[in-house]
C-alpha cells in the first residue's frame, strides 16, 4: 500500500503519517495502498481535494483503481466525519488552475516521472466532499487525519517503479496566490512523494523503471501499429556493455504474433544498422510490420531484440536476465 505527501494549499500545515505499500504483490492482481495523512489549519479554505496517483501506464489506473477517503478530525471543524467517501477521477480535459494545463499535463510539467525511466502516467482523483476549515474556530487548529484506501489490477508483467503521490485543494492546485510562490502565503508548496513498488510474478522479465535502462523507447508510449525508435544505450549508470566504443552497431530483432508464431530480422545491413546518436548511444526507428516483413492484418503480441557489432563478434543482451530484451507496447 501506498502513501503521500501533501501541498500547504490554504488549508494549512499538511504532512505523511504513513505509506503502505504491500508487501507482496503479484501481477495481475488486486492490490491495496494505503495513505494516512495529517493536515492542520492555519486560515479558512473551502474546497474539495484532488488527489493524485502516478502509475504504470499500462494499469489504467483511470478505469481500474477505486478510492475511499476516510477523515479523523474533522469534527473540530464543526462537520460530521468522512467514512469511506468514493473519491472520482476528475474529468477528462478538466483545467488545473494554477497552469492552464489539464490536470494530467500540470503534474507531468510540474513534478515529472519522479525518477522513473518507463512509461507512467498521473491520474487524479477528487473528494465529493467540499471541506471547510477555518483556523479561528474553537478547536479550528486540531489536526484532522486523513486515509485515502487505494486498490488498483496491476498488469502482466512484473514490474519495479515509484509509485508517487500529491495532493492539493481542487479549486486552487499549483496557484501560489499573489506573492513570488515562496512566502509564507502560498497556496501551494511542493509535497509529491515517491515510494518504490515491487510487482512480481508471471512469465515475462521483470521491468525495472528505477534505474536507467540499456534500452528504451522514443517515444516511450507507442503501440506496435506505430512507427518508433528503439534506442540502444552502450552505457547507462554503472552498467558498461561490451558495445562501448563501436562505430556501428546493428540491431537484431523477433516478433511473436498471431498467436504465437514467430518471425526474426537477423542480418548486418543498412535495415538493421542503428544511428549513432551520441558518443554512448544508438537509435533505429522501425514500423515493426514494415520491419519484421509482416502483412497489414497481423497482430503482433510481443518483440524481442538485441544488438551486435558488425562482425558478430560482440553481442549484448539484457544482463538481468541474459535473453533478448523485451520491448512492449504501452498503449493498445
Amino acid at each position: 500500500m501506498t502513501a503521500v505527501a501533501l501541498p500547504l494549499i490554504g488549508i494549512g500545515c499538511m504532512e505523511i503519517v504513513e505509506i503502505i505499500h504491500p508487501e507482496d504483490a503479484k501481477v495481475n492482481s488486486d492490490i491495496d495502498i494505503s495513505v494516512k495523512i495529517k493536515f492542520t489549519a492555519e486560515t479558512d479554505h473551502r474546497s474539495e481535494i484532488a488527489f493524485a496517483i502516478l502509475a504504470p501506464k499500462a494499469w489504467n489506473i483511470r478505469e481500474n483503481a477505486s478510492l475511499t477517503l476516510t477523515t479523523e478530525g474533522y469534527v473540530n471543524q464543526g462537520f460530521a466525519e468522512v467514512v469511506d467517501e468514493q473519491m472520482t477521477p476528475i474529468p477528462e480535459g478538466a483545467i488545473e488552475p494554477g497552469t492552464g494545463l489539464p490536470w494530467p499535463d500540470a503534474y507531468q510539467s510540474q513534478i515529472g516521472l519522479m525518477g522513473n525511466t518507463g512509461p507512467m502516467e498521473w491520474v487524479i482523483f477528487q473528494s465529493k466532499t467540499s471541506f471547510d476549515v477555518n483556523d479561528q474556530r474553537e478547536n479550528g487548529k486540531e489536526p484532522i487525519v486523513g486515509t485515502v484506501k487505494i486498490r488498483l489490477k496491476t498488469g502482466p508483467q512484473a514490474i519495479k517503479c515509484f509509485m508517487g503521490y500529491g495532493w492539493c485543494s481542487l479549486n486552487k492546485g499549483f496557484d501560489v496566490g499573489g506573492d513570488d510562490g515562496k512566502g509564507s502565503n502560498r497556496r501551494y508548496k511542493e509535497n509529491e512523494k515517491s515510494k518504490v513498488l515491487t510487482v512480481t510474478g508471471g512469465d515475462l522479465p521483470m521491468l525495472d523503471y528505477t534505474v536507467e535502462s540499456l534500452v528504451s523507447t522514443v517515444p516511450s508510449v507507442f503501440g506496435y501499429g506505430d512507427i518508433f525508435s528503439v534506442k540502444f544505450s552502450a552505457v547507462s549508470g554503472s552498467t558498461e556493455t561490451a558495445l562501448n566504443g563501436q562505430e556501428k552497431v546493428y540491431l537484431w530483432g523477433k516478433a511473436v504474433y498471431d498467436g504465437g508464431k514467430e518471425v526474426i530480422v537477423d542480418e548486418i545491413s543498412d535495415k538493421t544498422l542503428m544511428e549513432k546518436i551520441s558518443e554512448t548511444a544508438y537509435q533505429k526507428y522501425i514500423y515493426p510490420r514494415h520491419f519484421f516483413g509482416l502483412p497489414a492484418d497481423a497482430e503482433i503480441e510481443a518483440t524481442y531484440f538485441h544488438f551486435t557489432n558488425e562482425d558478430r563478434s560482440i553481442v549484448v543482451t539484457d544482463p538481468a536476465s541474459g535473453e533478448d530484451f523485451l520491448v512492449s507496447e504501452t498503449v493498445e
